[in-house]
């Protein structure tokens, strides 16, 4: 093994070797993105950087919110601890800083009645406005959008990509786009089956496999490409979120990202394996799922559910 770690070190700067340890492309890019700025900022070599340059480091970032300068410090705390540890550098100038701990706010989340209420909204709403303002097959389209976000825990972004050829009714499951342009097969309820296919019913426009699942609704779909409805957009869901929040009021800050939150704590819930809720939402780490457990009323309940995904 030390052979094999001094021919890295033959090859490679010390940078590289710490950014090419690191588990994912994503967590690279941003260590050398904020590797960069911290050198740009100290004007020196790894080795000739001090706790004096840390100090003054630290005291650039005093503008910065707490969990923004605890992610740059602690960025180059294990930078520099990676250095002594593979001898590069004989102490850590940084091992003396110490990261203030942040409370971080618990997301608002629905719970099963109000993602209810949420999801029968479009309808309500519907029959309030005129077929004039307010386009027949709307409601389908919006619950069918709301359905993903709060029952499946899709991302925004992912329902924005679906295109009809994506989804299979009879065998319920969407053809997922996900970050790092992953593509995953994911089955869902029937429930949620059910409302992309009532919408699917009703949709304007030519429908072929390559066209997009959900378009937008201001324009015609009459001829050209027009006839294809535009793609709805991560803005427009956002907005449809937020409109229909603010008209139920049920006192908390409802976005996409709040009903993906929803869909995780209510599968937990209802004591579905970790692990599976995992794989559904597509989190690398299962700690990013298991936050979800404090949420939990039932203490002996989540302490099943961690017991069961072992």
């Amino acid at each position: 093994m030390e052979a094999t770690i001094l021919e890295l070190q033959q090859k490679e700067t010390p940078l590289e070797l710490f950014l090419n340890n690191l588990d994912s492309e994503g967590s690279r890019k941003i260590y050398q993105f904020e590797l960069s700025k911290f050198f740009k900022s100290v004007g020196k070599e790894p080795e000739h950087i001090n706790s004096i340059d840390i100090l003054n480091f630290k005291a650039s970032l005093s503008e910065n919110k707490p969990s923004t300068k605890n992610r740059k410090l602690s960025i180059v705390k294990s930078y520099f601890s990676f250095l002594v540890r593979f001898k590069f550098i004989e102490e850590n100038p940084a091992d003396f800083i110490k990261l203030k701990s942040v409370t971080t706010k618990e997301p608002d989340i629905l719970n099963e009645n109000e993602l209810q209420i949420f999801l029968d909204f479009p309808t309500i709403r519907s029959k309030a406005k005129s077929k004039d303002t307010y386009k027949d097959w709307l409601p389908k389209r919006d619950q069918a959008i709301l359905a993903l976000l709060g029952i499946e825990g899709l991302r925004v972004s992912e329902v924005c990509k679906l295109n009809i050829g994506n989804f299979n009714e009879s065998e319920r499951w969407l053809l997922i786009h996900g970050k790092g342009d992953k593509t995953v097969r994911m089955r869902i309820s029937k429930l949620a089956t059910s409302y992309v296919g009532e919408y699917l019913k009703v949709r304007p426009g030519v429908r072929t496999k390559n066209s997009p699942m959900f378009i937008k609704s201001g324009r015609g779909c009459t001829n050209s490409k027009a006839a294809q409805g535009d793609r709805i957009t991560v803005a427009a869901i956002q907005y449809l979120v937020e409109q229909i929040s603010s008209q139920l009021n049920f006192h908390k800050h409802v976005t996409p990202h709040t009903l993906r939150h929803t869909a995780a704590t209510l599968m937990l819930e209802k004591n579905v394996n970790i692990k599976k809720v995992q794989k559904h939402l597509r989190h690398s780490s299962i700690q990013t799922t298991a936050r979800y457990l404090h949420i939990l009323d039932n203490k002996e309940a989540a302490s099943e559910v961690i017991l069961g995904g072992v």
